[in-house]
């Protein structure tokens, strides 16, 4: 979503691996980076066409009544703003899941306290 992941930092080691890296890269010859990105672009991301079809169905999957409730659940526990709920967002979601009966024809899987 926003970028590859590919190792961990140790909270008290974040800003000086931070530093590090910037440094690094710094260093880098700027055409060099650009052609790199551009090319890598080119082959991982889909052509612009692509784009409003799919951003329309995220809307419409995104605006569904189940959906909407959990965001509203989540938004009534903080998300968003600086809270424990944005803090802890990772332990919050690995939550045991379980079942809800909202709409008896159709049960689904719901992590605790979040719908």
């Amino acid at each position: 979503m926003y970028g590859y992941v590919n190792r961990a930092i140790p909270d008290d080691e974040l800003d000086e691996e931070v530093e590090a890296i910037a440094s690094r890269l710094a260093r880098f010859d700027r055409e060099a980076i650009a052609r790199t990105k551009s090319y890598v672009d080119r082959v991982t991301l889909p052509p612009d066409s692509e784009l409003p079809p799919a951003l329309t169905d995220f809307r419409q999957a995104a605006g569904r009544p189940g959906p909407q409730a959990r965001l509203a659940k989540l938004e009534e526990l903080g998300l968003n703003i600086d809270s424990d709920l944005e803090r802890r967002l990772g332990s919050a979601l690995s939550r045991p899941l379980r079942i809800s009966q909202g709409n008896a024809s159709t049960p689904t899987l719901v992590r605790s306290g979040l719908a």
